[in-house]
């Protein structure tokens, strides 16, 4: 209930309008509207009953914002920051296809979507994972806003299990994408060698260049510099096909190891 509550503009929950489409994929910090409501002085002069619900509006700004600075405290020590809102933990390799690959054991190995995949297929409402009998190839099946896109998984490998969880509620990978939001797991056949792929402030550094790439791709799917919230729904399906084509769908043909 709470992850719901936090996937809702404030305005909104407290009723002061009806509907609400966020650019800041609801983060109150960089809410110009909320912050404003935030730096209020005195509320003397204001009607009983509105200044009571800016005081209720004020303070459910504050309890989110708290609680996301909490989190980040709680993961600072395994968290390196990509850019201002992006965190990436260090203790994992990351795919060019912005998969990340955390070693479980020398053969197994969970994988997941990292920060820019889970902004470019906002918002997923549907999750399919299978596995070619005569190939071994594993794909993976993503409902973005009523799109559909085919991922080629990146790595070769047997599939061990699968985040069932996700599989039931699709939004929760987007809730915990480096913990509870994982999708796969791996066995591969021999010890892999992953040198070639990205880990710590290389991945930092990567991140960093790859949101910029998307700036300079296509200015329609940015607003105010920053990639739209749910691409999926607002840009046209060339557009979106071609930046997902650019970042995720080619760059994961390119099989590794």
């Amino acid at each position: 209930m709470e992850n719901k509550r936090n996937s809702q503009c404030v305005f909104v929950r407290l009723g002061i309008i009806s509907f609400k489409i966020c650019r800041k994929n609801f983060n109150c910090s960089q809410c110009e509207l909320a912050q404003t409501i935030l730096d209020f002085g005195s509320l003397t002069n204001e009607l009983s009953e509105r200044a009571g619900m800016i005081e209720q509006l004020r303070q459910l700004i504050k309890n989110r914002e708290e609680k996301a600075r909490l989190q980040a405290c709680q993961q600072g020590s395994n968290m390196i920051p990509a850019r201002h809102g992006m965190d990436i933990p260090t203790d994992r390799f990351y795919h060019h296809a912005h998969i990340w690959v955390l070693p479980l054991s020398s053969r197994r190995f969970r994988l997941g979507l990292d920060e820019i995949a889970q902004l470019l297929l906002q918002t997923i409402t549907g999750i399919q994972v299978s596995s070619d009998k005569s190939t071994g190839e594993i794909k993976w099946d993503f409902c973005c806003m009523g799109r559909m896109v085919q991922m080629p998984c990146p790595l070769e490998g047997r599939l061990a299990e699968v985040n069932n969880d996700v599989l039931m509620d699709p939004p929760r990978i987007h809730e915990d994408p480096y913990e509870k939001g994982w999708l796969t797991d791996l066995e591969l056949q021999k010890d892999a060698d992953f040198s070639r792929l990205l880990r710590g402030e290389e991945a930092r550094a990567w991140m960093a260049m790859e949101m910029e790439r998307i700036r300079r791709f296509d200015a329609t799917v940015m607003d105010g510099g920053e990639l739209v919230h749910n691409p999926a729904k607002w840009i046209s399906e060339r557009e979106w096909r071609n930046l997902l084509d650019a970042f995720i769908i080619q760059p994961a043909r390119k099989k590794f190891p």
